[in-house]
């Protein structure tokens, strides 16, 4: 008996001892990448294109350019039924379903609504722009990132918050409307901040994902300026799940955020 629990005891101590090395494992391999060189990283990672970005939403006809060659609805119809037409449907679903695969990245300059990279004592972290420069008065559904090649994301899983920019004097006194700013709150120790601070030049921040599916014709309301107001109303945005967020300042990784 005495025997039976010896063995017993060893049995749970070995897997008590492979749980924590696994464990230590898993947050060196976590952690392994602060302090690295964001340069080497980001070489074994392809950034989001906007051909890329139009994969999913293209058929046959659109990817392959088809539809001067088949322009009208018989053409299209006749082809559709030929050997020729599988063999190109049959690589594109192939390519899609690669492209599903595929970690990608876009990056952001990581400033605030005041410009700058500022540590927000009261959150415990950084609020950072999810808007490029060029749509920077666009107001956009939650979670979401449009990029200056017009890339529109969804992010599935990215907590995203909507802050009121600061007004000028005449905005505020014509009663013009703030115009939100969507950004993202990335935490981090009071340390980590005053890196980020200390940077010589902005800090980058980059999210990595993988591509789910389309979304199209989704309506957007849109402020362009305190002058001229319209809607964006058909507008195609892809559906993505964030894996991992990187904040890098001066080229060295800060912040390693998994998801």
């Amino acid at each position: 008996m005495e025997k039976y629990k010896s063995s017993i005891f060893i049995f749970f101590f070995l897997f008590a001892s492979l749980t924590i090395l696994h464990a230590q494992s898993a947050n060196t391999k976590k952690d392994e990448l602060l302090n690295t060189n964001l340069s080497d990283f980001i070489e074994n990672y392809s950034e989001l294109s906007n051909s890329d970005f139009g994969l999913l939403g293209q058929n046959v006809f659109t990817y392959f350019e088809l539809d001067e060659e088949y322009a009208s609805p018989l053409k299209k119809s006749n082809f559709v039924k030929s050997s020729d037409y599988k063999i190109l449907s049959d690589s594109l679903v192939k390519l899609k379903a690669e492209f599903k695969n595929t970690p990608y990245y876009i990056s952001l300059k990581g400033v605030d609504v005041n410009d700058k990279s500022e540590y927000n004592l009261k959150a415990g972290g950084f609020y950072f722009d999810t808007q490029s420069t060029y749509f920077q008065h666009v107001l956009q559904p939650k979670n979401t990132y449009e990029g200056e090649d017009d890339i529109k994301l969804r992010f599935l899983n990215l907590n995203t918050v909507v802050i009121k920019e600061k007004q000028d004097e005449y905005d505020r006194l014509a009663g013009i409307p703030a115009i939100p700013e969507q950004h993202i709150f990335i935490p981090c120790s009071s340390k980590i901040g005053e890196l980020i601070e200390d940077g010589s030049s902005s800090p980058e921040v980059y999210i990595f994902f993988k591509p789910n599916s389309m979304l199209h014709n989704k309506q957007v309301d849109s402020t362009i300026s305190t002058v001229y107001n319209f809607k964006y109303e058909f507008v195609d945005y892809l559906n993505v799940t964030v894996q991992r967020i990187i904040v890098a300042v001066d080229d060295k990784i800060i912040i390693n955020k998994t998801l």
